[in-house]
């Protein structure tokens, strides 16, 4: 790239700084190619850990710290500096409880952490300070990997902050023994998703910190549950926010679900009595494989965020206003099946896509992403209509930054 920049500068013409990129995005991904046909990568590999001189153990560490940490599965060389520093510890730690060494990896290098001492004795007393009691450690003591594999979905940023603010909720939930992992996930991306992540998340579940915990006791005992119920229930929970007395607690996983159904049945009346709509600039494309419909009306968006599992139907505002463009993208062959919502913004008199979800918030199938991508190309010459704020008057909802 540095190259090609030079070139073209000496011929008086200066490249953009995205075109570049877009060029070496492209060469790379050629040469990645090349590479997987013709190359023995795990030979490869194995050649450049030895000329490296890799600590074996310390690299075997890392890629333990690298289920957690990383999104693009990878390891880092800064994970393996982080167990060559502390290489003892890791060591002992691996002998003891090897389903916490990705939690010491993220929190060993924090000023305030007890390095001093035993590392099981000093996540112990570093945890304690941080509000998660000895109920929570023995939790912890007794877990699986699995339990912390959430936190490389639905955070950003400092990964012991991550990793204490995942804890934090998980102890929130007063289980009597480690949450499935899914329950966790799709509680999780109740608040965001894997592409639009907020640094921390408890405060987003403080204030149903009791039905939310109820909630995930009564799951565990129901291990056949639903996802569609799981779903359900959790969507209940935030919007009602209910007060859970003994009798219904005593009623378990069924009372909540045949609850959460109860709500949903009103709240589909409410939705059915609803007859806003708004202007959208085409009825229907075929774009690829899929067949993609825009989402014109307050049903539209609350039958989308129904059977995807999201919060589609909080955009009721800002697709009045036109700043907005919900679509969704379905198999052409079986347009009754959904695959996709993408979120257009409207920019500078065009559309950007800025997000692009598949059910519950998961990442989308690739030809699905490429095919949302090409929207806003087709739509050149067919610009937003901006509403004025009192087109919106009787519509209510909230304005979030993603579809989580």
């Amino acid at each position: 790239m540095t190259e090609v920049a030079e070139h073209l500068r000496s011929m008086d013409y200066c490249p953009r700084p995205e075109d570049l990129q877009r060029y070496g995005e492209a060469l790379f991904s050629h040469l990645r190619r090349k590479l997987v046909r013709r190359v023995d990568l795990r030979l490869m590999r194995q050649e450049v850990a030895a000329a490296l001189g890799l600590d074996p153990d310390a690299a075997r560490i890392a890629r333990r710290l690298m289920n957690v940490f990383s999104d693009n599965g990878r390891a880092r060389l800064s994970y393996y500096n982080i167990v060559r520093r502390h290489r003892c510890a890791f060591l002992a730690l691996e002998r003891e409880l090897p389903q916490l060494l990705p939690l010491y990896g993220a929190l060993v290098e924090r000023e305030d952490f007890p390095t001093h001492q035993w590392p099981a004795q000093a996540l112990c007393q570093f945890l304690a300070s941080q509000g998660v009691g000895k109920p929570a450690w023995r939790l912890l003591r007794t877990c699986s990997p699995r339990l912390l594999v959430p936190v490389r979905h639905f955070y950003w940023g400092d990964a012991g902050t991550a990793m204490l603010d995942y804890l934090n909720i998980v102890w929130m939930l007063q289980p009597q023994r480690e949450p499935p992992t899914r329950f966790m996930w799709r509680l999780l991306s109740r608040a965001a998703n894997p592409e639009y992540r907020f640094q921390r998340h408890l405060r987003q579940f403080l204030r149903n910190a009791e039905p939310l915990g109820h909630s995930a006791r009564a799951f565990m005992t129901h291990p056949d549950a639903s996802e569609s119920d799981l779903a359900d229930v959790l969507e209940w929970i935030e919007a009602e926010q209910p007060a859970l007395d003994s009798q219904q607690r005593a009623a378990g996983w069924p009372w909540l679900v045949k609850r959460a159904r109860q709500w949903l049945e009103l709240r589909q009346k409410e939705i059915d009595a609803q007859t806003t709509t708004w202007p959208v600039p085409f009825e229907e494309w075929t774009v690829s494989e899929f067949v993609v419909r825009p989402l014109r009306s307050v049903r539209d968006l609350w039958a989308e965020a129904r059977a995807m599992h999201h919060c589609a139907d909080l955009f009721v505002d800002r697709c009045a206003r036109g700043t907005v463009l919900l679509v969704s993208l379905r198999h052409k062959a079986t347009p009754h099946r959904r695959v996709a919502t993408a979120l257009l913004n409207a920019q500078h008199g065009g559309w950007a896509v800025t997000q692009v979800r598949a059910a519950a918030n998961r990442n989308p199938p690739s030809t699905a992403r490429r095919a949302a991508e090409r929207l806003p190309s087709l739509l050149e010459g067919l610009p937003p209509r901006v509403a004025h704020p009192t087109d919106a008057e009787a519509l209510s909802g909230c304005s979030p930054q993603g579809l989580a």
